[in-house]
């Protein structure tokens, strides 16, 4: 009877546990995630987004990413693209709606 009484308790507390663990499990899991993100001039940059930053190798294309639970920039070999007016263009305005757009001449 002692043996049977024992071998209940110890069931009870395998038990117990394992419900215990599950619960934790399940409240880690359903915690907020944290949003992480770089900073490009004053700004937030949310992972995975892509600026235009200054590298040994000259303006690179960097894309924000994790690395050991802190946010970097990883550069690329890509190149920034830019564009421009050439100088001889006359400035102009594109109406769009409720907003314009001017260009002038450099």
């Amino acid at each position: 009877m002692l043996a049977k009484q024992k071998r209940l308790r110890i069931s009870a507390a395998v038990l117990f546990a394992a419900l215990v663990s599950i619960s934790v499990g399940e409240a880690l899991s359903q915690e907020k995630k944290i949003p992480c993100t770089c900073r490009f001039k004053g700004a937030d940059i949310e992972l995975g987004q892509r600026v235009c930053l200054k590298s040994n190798s000259g303006l690179r294309i960097a894309i924000c990413e994790m690395y050991q639970n802190n946010t970097t920039w990883n550069i690329t070999e890509e190149p920034c693209v830019f564009s421009s007016i050439p100088s001889n263009m006359s400035p102009f305005i594109l109406d769009i709606g409720d907003t314009k757009f001017a260009a002038k001449d450099s």
